[in-house]
């Protein structure tokens, strides 16, 4: 898709690609923060930061915590998550 058409379709949604991709990268560091132990900083590079604090003040913008806070009080949803992980492999 050419980039300006992209624009104009976002455009009809009230978007602009810069939010677009914010809200990605936000939904993918909650789940992979949710459902994997990747070290921060692999995680940061691989949502498209240069480094870590970049992506740590982008998380608190996103959800008013630290990603590390965040990963202690989400600690019983990780383990919910690794285990049903877990047992969908031996099925």
């Amino acid at each position: 898709m050419h980039r300006r058409t992209l624009q104009r379709r976002l455009k009809l949604d009230g978007l602009t690609y810069a939010e677009l991709l914010d809200e990605c990268r936000a939904k993918m560091a909650r789940e992979y923060l949710a459902t994997s132990k990747m070290p921060m900083g692999n995680l940061a590079y691989m949502l498209g930061y240069a480094d870590q604090s970049a992506f740590n003040h982008a998380f608190r913008r996103w959800f008013n915590m630290t990603p590390r806070k965040w990963c202690e009080e989400h600690h019983e949803w990780r383990i919910a998550g690794a285990q049903s992980q877990v047992s969908s492999r031996r099925i």
